[in-house]
């Protein structure tokens, strides 16, 4: 069985019992309430974010979040094979992930690398208020950072860096070129690399 990460997150999003639910208790509460059955040996941990801390969620395993393309498939693909890389990330990924894009990242909001792999699931969950988030100016609104957000063309542009690189789904950042540059997120939104 696929991970519903988009099931997961959407419910979450709109469901405040059972997102509570799912941070108490996030194994037991995916079997109860969506049916997931995942092995005895499988941990399940539930990062949120906030509007000063925003979670990269790295899949250890190539497609372990859905499809990787382009850009973000690269870099997943270097963090993978490369342990130096991978210990820069885990130490400053604000440093590497914008020398990876070709620019500085901005202060705020600081990124967190969580490593995913098939025996530790990470559900990955929005700040609260970030859904709501559509253009450049209400990411900076919403992120800070202010004058230090450097912007060029259709690199990053917002604090969903983790949910624009790795999860295929419809809360996907709709914000015109947010994160990678030059993919179309699902349903025809906005950019949102993948």
């Amino acid at each position: 069985m696929d991970f519903p990460y988009a099931e997961i997150v959407a419910r979450a999003v709109r469901d405040e019992d059972f997102k509570a639910a799912v941070m108490r208790r996030p194994k037991e509460t995916l079997r109860k309430q969506l049916g997931v059955k995942l092995p005895k040996e499988v941990k399940v941990q539930v990062v949120v974010d906030s509007k000063k801390l925003v979670h990269l969620v790295i899949p250890k395993t190539a497609g372990l979040r859905g499809p990787e393309h382009g850009e973000t498939k690269e870099f997943l693909q270097r963090v993978r094979k490369d342990g130096a890389y991978q210990n820069r990330l885990r130490r400053d990924p604000q440093a590497v992930v914008g020398e990876f894009l070709g620019f500085k990242l901005p202060a705020k909001p600081e990124l967190k690398m969580v490593l995913e792999t098939e025996r530790r699931r990470v559900v990955h969950l929005p700040a609260v208020g970030a859904e709501g988030v559509t253009t450049v100016a209400e990411a900076q609104a919403f992120w800070g950072g202010g004058d230090d957000w450097e912007i060029k063309g259709t690199q990053f542009e917002s604090g969903q860096a983790c949910t624009c690189w790795t999860e295929d789904y419809e809360l996907a950042s709709d914000i015109p070129s947010c994160c990678i540059p030059e993919t179309q997120t699902p349903g025809g939104g906005g950019g949102g690399r993948r």
